[in-house]
């Protein structure tokens, strides 16, 4: 239930380490392949297209699918995508 983390001291002392684990988790990939791909493609797609598409994704992927713990991030496979 979406509740539960918020019910109980213990709950809430549980849950918000995870929240912030997982912000920076999804954080760092997200600047570093946003950096590289602001090289690949001459400014077009970087930094601030990561973070919005990392973003977006993770808040979509979390209601649509229950798992609001969910570690949503890009890969190499996307920056080889990008580069090839």
């Amino acid at each position: 239930d979406w509740t539960d983390a918020f019910k109980s001291k213990k709950a809430l002392l549980q849950t918000i380490p995870a929240i912030l684990f997982l912000y920076f988790a999804c954080l760092a990939p997200a600047i570093s392949f946003g950096t590289i791909a602001t090289d690949l493609t001459s400014g077009s797609i970087g930094v601030v297209e990561f973070l919005l598409s990392s973003g977006l994704s993770g808040m979509l992927y979390s209601v649509l699918s229950g798992q609001p713990m969910a570690f949503i991030a890009p890969t190499g496979l996307t920056l080889a995508f990008i580069s090839g």
